[in-house]
């Protein structure tokens, strides 16, 4: 998978074939993504949109992953 960023839109777009094609979580998609790009998460988190943001975020609180303490988790 030789994917090119070229911005966000295009990014965003990437991770939503990738969950769609290969059923997989947009957590799964990104992290993937970034390992076969070799791309930091610096790069990845200036990239992601608010719809990617809510999904990998309802992921999470599906999964449980997120302090359910007073302060409010922050995944980007």
């Amino acid at each position: 998978m030789n994917l090119k960023i070229h911005n966000q839109s295009t990014f965003c777009q990437e991770i939503e074939k990738i969950v769609r094609e290969q059923n997989v979580t947009y957590f799964e998609a990104i992290c993937d993504y970034m390992q076969e790009n070799n791309i930091e998460p610096e790069t990845i988190s200036k990239l992601i949109n608010l719809n990617i943001r809510q999904q990998v975020h309802a992921e999470a609180t599906d999964l449980n992953l997120l302090n359910r303490g007073k302060k409010p988790a922050k995944l980007f």
